[in-house]
């Protein structure tokens, strides 16, 4: 399924696509704070966070939606949450210290801590949202997120996500996401700000 607005054209991802998705993710994400927390040596970083990256993907297409542009050059990768936190499959744990080693307690770490504070209803969970090196957060992952809100609010469904940097919390209360009180994970690590959108069913009265 595509779609398109103001020029820029979605689609449904397939797993076809899971692998530039990846590349995508690992690059917007590499510098961040919370990548360098997660692996500290940045000689690991780039290939230890692609792996976790492409279980996230591999994950979302199986089980949730992921929307992409047309280009590829912006996804956003949701699951559903019937109540509090999805079950991942039985192999998960397996597979996630197979991909990231050395450095596996830190990302179960900073599941552990999403997962203690997911909304006890049902909901979508927006795992990942990222846009090239090239494209602007703010314009082409709004777009984006308006996408994907549409279903949404049609269907009159809450969403969910963890904001990890205060570009990306600016981003998500722009379009009708509000945040509660930071997190801080263990270690003097980065903050990161639940946040939650309630449909709108009526789109056209300024909430994205």
């Amino acid at each position: 399924m595509s779609a398109s607005t103001a020029l820029v054209e979605f689609r449904t991802a397939t797993m076809d696509d899971a692998e530039r998705i990846a590349g995508l993710l690992t690059d917007a994400f590499l510098d961040g704070p919370l990548a360098v927390w997660l692996v500290g040596w940045e000689r690991e970083r780039r290939a230890v966070l692609h792996g976790y990256l492409a279980l996230q993907v591999e994950r979302a297409v199986q089980f949730g939606t992921v929307y992409v542009t047309a280009d590829l050059s912006a996804v956003a990768c949701w699951l559903p949450h019937a109540a509090g936190r999805a079950c991942p499959p039985p192999s998960y744990p397996v597979r996630l210290m197979g991909v990231c080693d050395g450095w596996a307690d830190r990302f179960f770490t900073l599941e552990d801590s999403f997962a203690a504070h997911h909304l006890p209803v049902p909901h979508q969970h927006l795992t990942h949202l990222a846009v090239a090196p090239d494209q602007d957060l703010q314009t082409v992952g709004g777009k984006l997120l308006d996408h994907c809100h549409t279903s949404f609010d049609e269907t009159g469904v809450v969403t969910y996500v963890e904001a990890v940097n205060p570009e990306n919390r600016k981003l998500y209360e722009a379009h009708g996401y509000q945040a509660s009180d930071p997190i801080q994970l263990p270690e003097l690590g980065p903050h990161w700000w639940p946040m939650t959108r309630t449909p709108n069913p009526n789109p056209g009265d300024g909430q994205s």
